[in-house]
């Protein structure tokens, strides 16, 4: 991950308290968007609020930035529900005392109402109950369950919660719910945690690894000897999994692309997996050895799947010196008319959690369409039961970024960095395999597997 703003001249992150995505409601600040006029308005009588306090259930477009309780993207723009009401012909919806208020996004439409729905717009329902066992019940009456993706189960937030100390965003849903969404069709996608250690002690410096028939130890990837000799290792990995692999080179540095085309395509879209193969001068196990190597034991896990998308895992160089390979590259798409067609998923640092409390990032910054992607990997975690929390951040210092400004959906999948749980070795002389949390990696690697495989086939 690249250094802050202070230490490099790139655009620090807007402070935002994130988004919603699987089981979380959040708030960010922003202006005012332009409002459709499909609009509703609903009281809350919750525990920590006042009745008359109004919430607004609204469509937006996608460009909307306005203060929130709860964001889903729909197909034409956002739905909000924000703390003023938009316009005066909305419906009032009264959340009765001692209720919560829930969210379901439904497989697809047409479900039976629910018990105590206030509101449905496309696949998206709000409904109250309860508390999250009500919820629950609520959720298996629809017809065919498990219709929902996901059900949510945390307390509004208010606006006056400090933006700077972002809360996690609960996956503790009751385990009927986890067992009812467990085996919905979907073929789970095993990662080979034995494989996946031995890969990152490879790129970063334990054990030896044979490059054009000669034994070389890549001590760091920041020289440039280091880095073509980790762009040859990383070649012949690929390479063997049956990808194409090339070298895409810009002024002052190399990307490495290994693509794999899918035979029968559902459109002519390319799902990048990223992370960046560069460091400071040190071995780089975690920053980001880990990310570089989460997606080569993704790429390993999917051998054999039949993907309906055109896939390329992409290993950015440059990244710590203010994301350069990853604009070249993004400037490169642009040139060769690729861009319109591009979703990433860039991985950075997966490999610490000291406390072993699970807790990740999956950073979109509500920017364009990004949050459904987050929506696709907490949903994996959910149907497969990993043992992951998501915690809310928002960042522009890594190679996602980039993609935002191309109007691309992109997230950023991290350890707990922004939470309270960074490695206390990031950019120093000790960021070696000893810091890696080796069950931790493989569980945020299993994440991102199934949901790669999810979004493309």
């Amino acid at each position: 991950m690249v250094e802050p703003q202070s230490h490099r001249k790139i655009p620090s992150a807007q402070q935002t308290a994130g988004m919603l995505a699987l089981l979380s409601f959040s708030l960010v600040t922003g202006s005012c968007g332009e409002l459709s006029n499909r609009t509703l308005s609903h009281r809350i009588h919750n525990r920590g609020y006042q009745s008359d306090n109004i919430l607004s259930a609204s469509v937006v477009s996608k460009s909307d930035k306005t203060p929130f309780y709860l964001r889903l993207p729909t197909n034409t723009g956002r739905l909000l529900v924000t703390d003023s009401v938009a316009t005066n012909s909305g419906t009032d919806l009264v959340i009765p005392a001692n209720k919560k208020l829930y969210s379901i996004e439904l497989v697809r439409s047409g479900a039976k109402q629910l018990r105590n729905e206030l509101y449905r717009e496309e696949r998206l329902v709000l409904f109250f109950a309860q508390d999250d066992q009500d919820a629950v019940q609520i959720v298996r009456l629809v017809e065919e369950f498990p219709h929902p993706l996901r059900v949510d189960t945390r307390e509004l937030k208010h606006p006056a919660d400090d933006l700077d100390n972002p809360t996690p965003s609960s996956l503790a849903l009751p385990e009927t719910v986890i067992d009812s969404l467990a085996g919905a069709g979907r073929v789970a996608i095993v990662i080979d945690a034995v494989r996946m250690r031995e890969d990152l002690e490879s790129l970063s410096g334990v054990r030896p690894v044979l490059v054009n028939g000669q034994s070389v130890t890549i001590s760091n990837r920041a020289t440039p000897a280091n880095k073509i000799n980790a762009r040859a290792w990383l070649r012949s990995n690929y390479e063997a999994l049956g990808f194409t692999v090339s070298e895409h080179k810009y002024a002052t540095g190399t990307n490495l692309i290994a693509e794999k085309r899918a035979e029968s395509p559902l459109d002519d879209q390319i799902f990048i997996v990223s992370g960046h193969l560069d460091t400071v001068n040190t071995a780089g196990a975690d920053d980001d050895g880990s990310g570089i190597i989460s997606g080569l034991s993704i790429a390993r896990s999917l051998v054999g799947v039949e993907l309906k998308r055109t896939i390329r895992f992409v290993a950015f160089d440059e990244e710590e010196k203010g994301l350069i390979g990853s604009a070249a590259y993004a400037t490169e798409l642009v040139r060769v008319g690729e861009i319109s067609k591009i979703s990433l998923f860039n991985i950075e640092m997966t490999g610490y959690d000291i406390d072993n409390d699970g807790r990740f990032h999956s950073i979109d910054c509500n920017e364009n369409s990004s949050a459904t992607l987050t929506t696709s990997l907490l949903s994996s975690i959910l149907s497969e039961g990993i043992k992951l929390i998501k915690v809310d951040a928002c960042t522009t210092r890594s190679d996602h970024a980039v993609f935002w400004n191309h109007n691309r959906p992109a997230i950023v999948m991290s350890q707990n960095f922004f939470g309270g749980d960074s490695n206390p070795c990031y950019h120093r002389t000790c960021d070696t395999v000893q810091s890696i949390n080796w069950e931790y990696m493989t569980k945020m690697t299993q994440a991102a597997a199934n949901a790669v495989a999810n979004i493309n086939r």
